[in-house]
């Protein structure tokens, strides 16, 4: 018996590839934007900060072009209301903006 998430998977698979490809352009974009502020300036070390959903790709990338990095993650030990998260990627207002009136940036 097939699980019932795997057709809406498969109904959704071309979606889906062009969701993680977008990924994999954003952090090529990453890579590219940190290496032009790095010439820019005479700076040795810098930040970079992304979600964790990139940090794979970019520590590959930045393996791959010889940069010493640091992954710092926060301790995740319970698990989030996923609608916050997905509210915050529509640009959507949390219960809190709302309640304080916040604006969308």
């Amino acid at each position: 018996m097939q699980p019932s998430a795997s057709k809406v998977i498969d109904d959704n698979l071309e979606q889906l590839g062009g969701f993680y490809q977008l990924g994999v352009y954003r952090e090529k974009a990453f890579i590219k934007n940190m290496e032009d502020k790095i010439g820019e300036s005479d700076e040795k070390i810098v930040v970079l900060i992304t979600g964790g959903f990139h940090t794979p790709g970019i520590t590959s990338r930045l393996k791959d072009e010889g940069y010493s990095y640091v992954v710092v993650a926060p301790a995740v030990t319970k698990k989030s209301d996923s609608r916050l998260y997905f509210s915050v990627l529509r640009g959507k207002k949390s219960h809190l903006e709302e309640a304080l009136n916040v604006e969308n940036r």
